[in-house]
């Protein structure tokens, strides 16, 4: 082959890199995107529990606090 024939091979492995670069920077971007969705669902779960948990301890204290304001004007 002569030095033109190899130019032509060179550029087509040249474009073919290119495109195999390209969508693989796709596929790690997208695995990044999927990531973040991943660990903000989780985030958003824990913080819901977290919000639940207070409420409930909330909830308890103030029933607590019933319970006893009753005991003392009962007796």
């Amino acid at each position: 082959m002569t030095v033109k024939g190899f130019e032509l091979e060179i550029n087509k492995m040249t474009t073919e890199h290119q495109q195999q670069i390209n969508d693989l920077k796709r596929k790690h971007q997208q695995d990044l995107l999927d990531t973040c969705d991943d660990l903000r669902r989780k985030f958003e779960d824990k913080e819901k529990a977290i919000r639940d948990s207070y409420t409930q301890d909330r909830e308890g204290a103030i029933e607590r606090e019933r319970t006893a304001i009753r005991e003392r004007y009962t007796y």
